[in-house]
């Protein structure tokens, strides 16, 4: 190499990495983001939308509560089936 040709530089990779990276964030929040409106959805149909709206209006008086509600709420959505067996197992005894 003579000393007026420019030094290659590994830039490429450096770009692939930076894309990578990239792509991986984007698509880590948009499932974050489907999580969420699931979790909203799930709550609302477990108490209805009425009652999400009344429960969403208290989120000037006391805001960090309403994640932490709003997630319980999903939790017994989601786990509905299981909460409600054992009383089925009751009923038919």
């Amino acid at each position: 190499m003579s000393e007026h040709e420019p030094v290659p530089t590994d830039t490429r990779s450096r770009r692939g990495f930076r894309d990578r990276l990239t792509f991986l964030l984007f698509r880590t929040a948009g499932r974050l983001k489907l999580g969420v409106a699931s979790a909203y959805l799930a709550a609302a149909s477990l108490i209805g939308f009425e009652a999400l709206v009344g429960l969403l209006s208290f989120t000037s008086i006391w805001p960090a509560s309403v994640p932490f509600v709003i997630g319980a709420l999903a939790v017994v959505y989601f786990l509905r089936e299981r909460i409600r067996a054992p009383w089925r197992r009751r009923s038919r005894d």
